[in-house]
């Protein structure tokens, strides 16, 4: 998940879900308070995350990761990197 091509298709994807430019988007960016982000949002995350990726999270998995970079991590470590 860690490489860089599927990192950027992510936050690609991701400045589509939060309806902010990809520029705003960061690691230190919180998905509340800096995105408000809903919960359908966060369930479009989920079916995103395994679209692209092809592994399996839940709900409760992102929620529980306040930033895009926790979430990021989270990924990597999923992913064995």
């Amino acid at each position: 998940m860690a490489n860089s091509a599927n990192v950027d298709k992510l936050i690609q994807e991701m400045s589509k879900v939060f309806n902010v430019d990809e520029s705003e988007l960061s690691a230190e960016k919180r998905f509340k308070e800096d995105l408000v982000a809903s919960s359908s949002q966060k369930f479009m995350l989920v079916a995103l995350i395994e679209e692209l990726t092809g592994m399996a999270v839940t709900y409760a998995q992102v929620n529980r990761r306040k930033t895009i970079g926790a979430l990021l991590d989270y990924l990597a470590e999923l992913d064995g990197e």
